[in-house]
């Protein structure tokens, strides 16, 4: 593994970002919700916890997918083969990118279905995130961060099976907050755009703006 990889994530996380607004850009805006009315200081913190949730489920999933990948390079090289880990991820993306060419030559690239069991899942989540009493805003920010992050998305489980190559717990841990790193300034400032849109300040502007251009 080298740093050649954590640069690359980092970069592609960081322009694909977009995605991540579309996706999590509404969990973000909610999760600071109940802070957006206190002073900035309030706001900041929430946001802060919300991406440390993230960040704490990143963590998590790079070290499951690190490991998985540490176990088949350990298998392969038992048997006598060369590591296979980082081959493998190869291999499943060459098939992801075949997949999604087949999808848009049938016209169903933008179509987005869930499988029963994910739409359960998806359920559960929302039961689990309803019975999370949080004493605070930033205890609940925290836990839109920690629980939204286990919805499906396609997005992130590229990079997850990316983490799988890197064939450590360290390395897909370190890839995975690679890729946390570069969706944090999008997707920061949605709620920060929120917060400035729905301020009294904001609000005095744009009347004060109203009238320059009315007059």
């Amino acid at each position: 593994m080298a740093w050649e990889w954590v640069t690359a994530i980092l970069v592609a996380s960081r322009l694909g970002s977009g995605h991540c607004v579309g996706m999590c850009g509404p969990f973000a805006v909610l999760a600071t919700g109940s802070a957006a009315e206190g002073p900035w200081s309030r706001r900041w913190g929430a946001l802060a916890c919300y991406h440390a949730g993230r960040w704490v489920t990143y963590l998590i999933l790079g070290a499951l997918m690190g490991g998985l990948g540490s176990v088949a390079d350990g298998l392969a090289v038992g048997a006598g083969w060369a590591p296979i880990a980082a081959r493998l991820v190869g291999g499943l993306m060459i098939v992801m990118g075949f997949v999604l060419i087949v999808r848009w030559w049938r016209g169903k690239a933008g179509v987005v279905s869930h499988a029963p069991w994910a739409l359960r899942w998806n359920q559960m989540l929302i039961s689990l995130r309803k019975r999370w009493h949080a004493k605070t805003a930033s205890g609940a920010a925290f836990s839109w961060g920690l629980i939204s992050t286990w919805l499906p998305c396609g997005w992130l489980y590229v990079f997850a099976i990316a983490a799988a190559g890197a064939g450590s717990v360290a390395w897909g841990m370190v890839l995975m907050t690679a890729f946390w790193i570069g969706t944090l300034p999008l997707l920061s400032l949605v709620p920060v755009g929120a917060w400035l849109i729905a301020s009294p300040t904001s609000l005095s502007w744009t009347s004060r703006l109203r009238t320059l251009i009315t007059s």
